[in-house]
Protein backbone atom coordinates (compact mmCIF):
# COMPACT_ATOMS: atom_id res chain seq x y z
CA UNK A 1 0.00 0.00 0.00
CA UNK A 2 1.28 3.32 -0.57
CA UNK A 3 2.20 5.77 1.76
CA UNK A 4 -0.47 8.39 0.72
CA UNK A 5 -2.83 5.47 1.23
CA UNK A 6 -1.69 4.46 4.22
CA UNK A 7 -1.62 8.06 5.85
CA UNK A 8 -5.36 8.75 4.54
CA UNK A 9 -6.70 5.57 5.96
CA UNK A 10 -5.28 6.04 9.14
CA UNK A 11 -6.81 9.46 9.05
CA UNK A 12 -10.01 8.30 8.33
CA UNK A 13 -10.07 5.48 10.83
CA UNK A 14 -9.06 8.35 13.58
CA UNK A 15 -11.94 10.70 12.63
CA UNK A 16 -14.58 7.83 12.52
CA UNK A 17 -13.04 6.95 15.44
CA UNK A 18 -13.59 9.97 16.86
CA UNK A 19 -17.03 10.20 15.91
CA UNK A 20 -17.84 7.01 17.08
CA UNK A 21 -16.94 7.23 20.95
CA UNK A 22 -17.29 11.64 20.87
CA UNK A 23 -13.38 12.26 21.06
CA UNK A 24 -13.31 16.04 21.19
CA UNK A 25 -9.75 16.26 20.57
CA UNK A 26 -6.26 14.34 21.84
CA UNK A 27 -4.24 15.07 24.81
CA UNK A 28 -7.45 14.44 27.37
CA UNK A 29 -7.48 11.87 30.31
CA UNK A 30 -5.15 8.77 29.37
CA UNK A 31 -6.82 5.27 30.39
CA UNK A 32 -3.54 3.14 28.50
CA UNK A 33 -1.66 0.66 30.73
CA UNK A 34 0.87 0.54 27.78
CA UNK A 35 4.16 1.63 29.03
CA UNK A 36 5.37 4.64 27.41
CA UNK A 37 8.77 4.45 25.32
CA UNK A 38 11.82 4.85 27.32
CA UNK A 39 14.14 4.97 25.01
CA UNK A 40 15.34 8.47 24.25
CA UNK A 41 15.18 9.56 20.57
CA UNK A 42 16.87 12.87 20.07
CA UNK A 43 16.42 14.33 16.01
CA UNK A 44 19.16 15.50 14.39
CA UNK A 45 18.37 18.92 16.01
CA UNK A 46 18.85 17.84 19.52
CA UNK A 47 15.35 18.13 20.91
CA UNK A 48 14.07 14.59 22.42
CA UNK A 49 10.85 13.89 21.32
CA UNK A 50 10.10 11.17 23.66
CA UNK A 51 8.74 13.34 26.55
CA UNK A 52 6.68 15.49 23.89
CA UNK A 53 4.88 12.39 22.52
CA UNK A 54 3.92 11.51 26.11
CA UNK A 55 2.67 15.00 27.20
CA UNK A 56 0.99 15.78 23.90
CA UNK A 57 0.19 11.98 21.76
CA UNK A 58 -0.19 9.04 23.84
CA UNK A 59 -3.12 10.38 25.17
CA UNK A 60 -5.20 9.78 21.99
CA UNK A 61 -2.17 7.24 20.30
CA UNK A 62 -1.50 5.14 22.89
CA UNK A 63 2.51 5.03 24.81
CA UNK A 64 3.67 3.21 21.84
CA UNK A 65 1.56 4.60 19.10
CA UNK A 66 -0.42 1.38 19.31
CA UNK A 67 -3.84 3.83 18.63
CA UNK A 68 -6.77 4.15 21.01
CA UNK A 69 -8.79 7.12 20.42
CA UNK A 70 -6.52 8.15 17.73
CA UNK A 71 -5.22 5.65 14.85
CA UNK A 72 -2.05 3.55 15.57
CA UNK A 73 0.56 5.29 14.31
CA UNK A 74 3.31 2.76 14.20
CA UNK A 75 3.25 1.81 10.19
CA UNK A 76 3.46 5.41 9.43
CA UNK A 77 6.81 6.25 7.54
CA UNK A 78 6.62 9.34 5.95
CA UNK A 79 7.89 11.99 8.75
CA UNK A 80 6.87 15.26 6.68
CA UNK A 81 3.00 13.97 6.57
CA UNK A 82 3.34 13.49 10.18
CA UNK A 83 4.89 17.10 10.66
CA UNK A 84 2.16 18.52 8.52
CA UNK A 85 -0.65 16.76 10.76
CA UNK A 86 0.85 17.99 13.74
CA UNK A 87 1.37 21.21 12.68
CA UNK A 88 -2.32 21.75 11.45
CA UNK A 89 -4.36 18.91 12.63
CA UNK A 90 -7.71 17.53 11.43
CA UNK A 91 -10.17 15.88 11.92
CA UNK A 92 -10.50 14.99 15.65
CA UNK A 93 -6.45 15.78 16.31
CA UNK A 94 -5.80 19.64 17.37
CA UNK A 95 -3.33 21.33 15.67
CA UNK A 96 -0.04 21.91 17.57
CA UNK A 97 1.69 24.27 15.31
CA UNK A 98 0.89 27.16 17.46
CA UNK A 99 2.05 25.29 20.53
CA UNK A 100 4.99 23.32 19.81
CA UNK A 101 8.59 24.63 18.07
CA UNK A 102 8.97 23.92 14.35
CA UNK A 103 12.37 22.01 15.92
CA UNK A 104 10.12 19.87 18.62
CA UNK A 105 7.32 19.09 15.56
CA UNK A 106 10.79 17.72 13.29
CA UNK A 107 11.69 15.48 16.30
CA UNK A 108 7.89 14.27 16.37
CA UNK A 109 7.75 13.33 12.71
CA UNK A 110 11.24 11.30 13.55
CA UNK A 111 10.08 10.12 16.61
CA UNK A 112 6.80 8.45 14.92
CA UNK A 113 7.95 7.13 12.23
CA UNK A 114 10.87 5.08 14.26
CA UNK A 115 8.45 3.32 16.52
CA UNK A 116 7.44 -0.74 16.17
Amino acid sequence: MHRKHVWSLLLALAITTALVIGVAGCGGETTTTTAAPTETTAAPSGVDAAPIYAAKCAGCHGAGGEGGAGPDLRALTDAAAVEAQVTTGGGAMPAFGDTLSAEDITALGTFVIDLE
